[in-house]
């Protein structure tokens, strides 16, 4: 029996770094889609396989990881700070990555919950 010589299959890296505070959530989803689906063709094209490596706040980078993902690409995603967890399940919001999550803005103080779950979702898949 012959044995066929192993095959490397190129990765191509792309990252992303996106801002917290956006409003055209659904204009950054389509330009991120149509940027990871060039992306992805070109890699093809060079018999590779395209890879994204973002961080997940909230905000863009939370949108591009959900595309990515949507797009069928491989997605890395990079923490800045851990995720503190009391007693072994519940997350600590006060502390580690999760607190990031809670509003600057003088109008609005509290935990962005939703910001929080759709990013841990994400973490989760990772």
């Amino acid at each position: 029996m012959v044995q066929s010589p192993n095959v490397i299959i190129p990765s191509f890296i792309a990252g992303f770094s996106g801002h917290r505070d956006i409003v055209a959530h659904k204009v950054i989803a389509d330009a991120l889609d149509a940027v990871w689906q060039q992306l992805q063709q070109q890699a093809k094209q060079r018999g590779g396989a395209l890879e994204v490596y973002s961080s997940i706040a909230y905000g863009a980078d939370t949108i591009a990881v959900e595309t990515a993902r949507a797009a069928g690409l491989r997605v890395h995603l990079i923490l800045p700070k851990p995720i503190i967890t009391v007693a072994g399940e519940t997350i600590d919001t006060q502390a580690g990555f999760a607190a990031d999550f809670w509003d600057n803005d003088p109008q609005e103080s509290g935990f962005r919950s939703r910001d929080w779950d759709r990013a841990y979702v994400q973490i989760r898949e990772a």
